[in-house]
C-alpha cells in the first residue's frame, strides 16, 4: 500500500503474484483505509469472552454433576496409603464418567468444605439470559428471533437493522468492482428482499388490492410476485371518473366524457369569460343611466 493519506491504493499479493486491487470483491467492516479491516469479535472482546467462559463453566459443571469444589480437612495425619486411596476416589468421582458407585466416603476426622459458590450463587441462568441480549445486540438482532417467539415488526426489524446494512455494503462493493465509470450512471447492483419482507398472505392481498385499484401496479406483476403464471393483461386499469393530465403537454383528458384540452386553452377562455362580464356589466350601467 502507499502512504499517501486521502488517495489510498495498494496492491493484493496471491501465491506471490501480484494483482491489484480493482480485481477484487472488497467487503469490509468499519475500514480506514480500504484493505483491512476491524472484525465484529475484536470490537466486542469482553462480552464475547464473558459468554465463552460462562458456556465453559457450565460444561464443566455438567461433567461433575454440578458439585461444588472444596478442601479435606483432616484431623489427624493420613497414611501415604489413605492418601492415595481418598485421591483415587476422589478422581473418580469427579471423572465424569457415570459409574454405579461415584460416592467418596469419608473416614472418620475427614471433613469436606466447599471452596466455591453454588450454581444457585453462581446465577448461570440469569447470566446466560444476559449474554444472550448482549450478543443479539451487537448483531442487532432481536431477541424474539433467537427466543422463537418473533412477532412480524421483530421480523421487520431484523431485515432492516441486521440484514440490509450487509446487503448493503454488498451492493455497494458490487457497484464500486464491477462496473466501469460510464456504467455507474446507468446500471446499478441491488438485492431483491422482497421474500425476506413477504408478510402473512392476508396482508399481501390486501396490500395487492390497493395497489390494483389505485393503478400502480398490474394483475400479472401481482401474480409474479406470487409465482403464479402471468395471464398476458398488458393493461393500466383507469377510473372513467379520473381526470388526467400530462405535465410535458399540459393536456387534460376526461376518460369519461372523451373530451380533451389544454390547460392554456382554458386559461384563455377564461381571461375572455371575463372580459366579456366587464362589458355586460358597463352596458347595464349605461342603461340604469339613460
Amino acid at each position: 500500500n502507499n502512504s499517501d493519506p486521502i488517495f489510498k491504493s495498494y496492491n493484493i499479493s496471491v501465491n506471490g503474484k501480484t494483482n491489484s486491487d480493482f480485481n477484487f470483491i472488497k467487503i469490509l467492516r468499519n475500514t480506514k483505509n480500504g484493505w483491512n479491516s476491524r472484525s465484529i469479535i475484536e470490537e466486542n472482546k469482553e462480552i464475547i469472552s464473558t459468554a465463552y467462559e460462562a458456556i465453559l463453566l457450565e460444561q464443566n459443571l455438567n461433567k461433575t454433576g454440578g458439585e461444588p469444589n472444596g478442601f479435606i480437612y483432616a484431623e489427624r495425619q493420613l497414611t501415604d496409603d489413605a492418601v492415595k486411596a481418598l485421591k483415587k476416589s476422589w478422581r473418580e468421582r469427579y471423572s465424569g464418567k457415570r459409574q454405579k458407585e461415584n460416592v467418596v466416603v469419608l473416614n472418620n476426622g475427614l471433613k469436606f468444605q466447599p471452596s466455591s459458590v453454588s450454581n444457585a450463587e453462581l446465577q448461570l441462568n440469569e447470566n446466560k439470559t444476559t449474554n444472550s441480549k448482549e450478543i443479539c445486540g451487537i448483531f442487532n438482532v432481536p431477541e424474539a428471533m433467537i427466543s422463537g417467539k418473533p412477532t412480524e415488526q421483530d421480523k421487520i426489524m431484523f431485515v432492516q437493522f441486521c440484514i440490509n446494512p450487509i446487503l448493503a455494503e454488498i451492493e455497494n462493493a458490487l457497484n464500486r468492482d464491477l462496473l466501469l465509470e460510464r456504467e455507474k450512471k446507468e446500471y446499478f447492483f441491488e438485492a431483491d428482499t422482497t421474500e425476506l419482507l413477504k408478510a402473512d398472505i392476508n396482508t399481501r392481498f390486501s396490500a395487492y388490492e390497493k395497489g390494483l385499484k389505485n393503478g400502480f401496479m398490474q394483475i400479472d406483476e401481482i401474480r409474479e410476485r406470487e409465482n403464479l403464471e402471468p395471464l398476458g393483461l398488458d393493461f393500466v386499469k383507469l377510473g372513467l371518473s379520473d381526470v388526467l393530465y400530462n405535465p410535458e403537454t399540459k393536456e387534460i383528458y376526461t376518460p369519461n366524457t372523451g373530451v380533451g384540452t389544454k390547460l392554456d386553452d382554458l386559461a384563455l377562455d377564461s381571461e375572455k369569460g371575463e372580459e366579456n362580464v366587464t362589458e355586460s356589466d358597463n352596458g347595464k350601467q349605461l342603461t340604469d343611466a339613460k
